[in-house]
């Protein structure tokens, strides 16, 4: 199961002899002992119902009188071995014959940093207890399921792809970072049931301060003095240049989106079909014929170098941003008046 399912199960059915957490995400592996512990919190005084062993004291012997005497007090006893591997290693015979037949007042909790689902110690517990898998999301499409399936998991709140995808950027896909917010925008939300894009533009990372449309039209414009002037006060606000850089790329992505989707739908239908924010789509419309689809191309190519040397580089992150936004400028223009259509000189 993974963490979501193992959330609902602590909530309505009872504990299994056994469960198991691992994988490469140490967050989700934290939470999956929180809810473990916070449950044995509630069915019983924490004291008595919650047995950490650490790393020096496994003695085999020792757990396993635990696992097996008779809790005093309370219902059942949880023992908790972090990092078991090692554990696992030495006493897997021990192990699996215990698990063959369970105290019916102990829960076991390992956590582990590798296992194998073929071995016969993980089929006893898939049969007696409950393996739980906490991964890093791999690709794009994968951190937004994980977004949506969070917020709806944990806050009972339903995201829509749009604010996932800003959220995502704004977090640059970092799982801590994402689960800190998406609790911040549950509260926002308050009583409805979902989260919008607004909602993030709004509440997520002192987003509020920040709006891409208004920088993008002083890019569009020409006037750089000015762009510079939002990214000099962003920063001395404390605003994290590789957040800034999340949100031009999440920004620039949609106008690139927008701008190959004019070439069939037209300006209108291209911007409806990218953004339901309606001062955002005011925004793309007024952008739009200032920007080539091939300066767009070469625009987010420049945003991931920026990306990169913001994380990576020793150059002072004002000088990162000063160039980048040299290089967002499309080639001077003269300014149009008139109906907002992509012209040929655009295309």
């Amino acid at each position: 199961m993974y963490l979501s399912e193992l959330t609902r199960h602590l909530q309505k059915d009872r504990l299994k002899p056994v469960y198991v957490a691992f994988g490469n995400n140490p967050q989700e592996v934290h939470e999956a002992l929180d809810a473990l512990r916070a449950r044995a919190a509630r069915d019983g005084d924490p004291s008595l119902s919650i047995v950490e062993f650490p790393r020096d004291q496994r003695e085999l012997a020792v757990v396993m009188d635990v696992l097996q005497g008779t809790p005093m007090f309370v219902d059942y006893r949880m023992v908790i071995l972090q990092g078991a591997d090692d554990f696992l290693s030495r006493h897997r015979a021990a192990l699996e014959n215990y698990l063959n037949r369970p105290s019916s007042t102990a829960v076991l909790v390992l956590t582990v940093d590798s296992w194998r689902r073929d071995t016969k110690l993980a089929k006893i517990v898939e049969k007696q207890g409950a393996p739980v898998g906490c991964w890093l999301p791999r690709s794009q499409r994968d951190v937004l399921d994980w977004i949506q399936r969070r917020a709806r998991s944990e806050h009972k709140k339903r995201i829509t792809s749009d604010a996932a995808q800003l959220l995502a950027d704004l977090c640059q896909n970092d799982p801590s970072a994402l689960a800190a917010e998406i609790g911040k925008l549950a509260l926002y939300a308050g009583q409805s049931d979902q989260i919008s894009a607004q909602d993030v533009a709004a509440a997520a990372m002192g987003y509020a301060s920040y709006k891409p449309f208004d920088l993008c039209d002083k890019l569009a414009e020409g006037d750089l003095h000015h762009a510079l002037r939002v990214v000099e006060t962003l920063l001395e606000e404390g605003l994290p240049a590789v957040v800034f850089i999340g949100t031009l790329r999440s920004y620039f992505r949609r106008l690139l989106e927008a701008r190959l989707a004019a070439e069939s739908l037209g300006l209108q239908a291209a911007v409806n079909r990218v953004s339901n924010y309606p001062k955002e789509r005011e925004a793309l419309a007024r952008q739009l014929p200032r920007f080539s689809a091939d300066h767009l191309v070469s625009a987010h190519q420049a945003i991931l170098r920026a990306d990169l040397e913001a994380k990576t580089s020793r150059f002072p992150d004002h000088l990162v941003l000063e160039r980048l936004l040299m290089q967002l400028m499309p080639p001077a223009a003269p300014h149009r008046h008139g109906p907002q259509t992509l012209t040929e000189e655009t295309k």
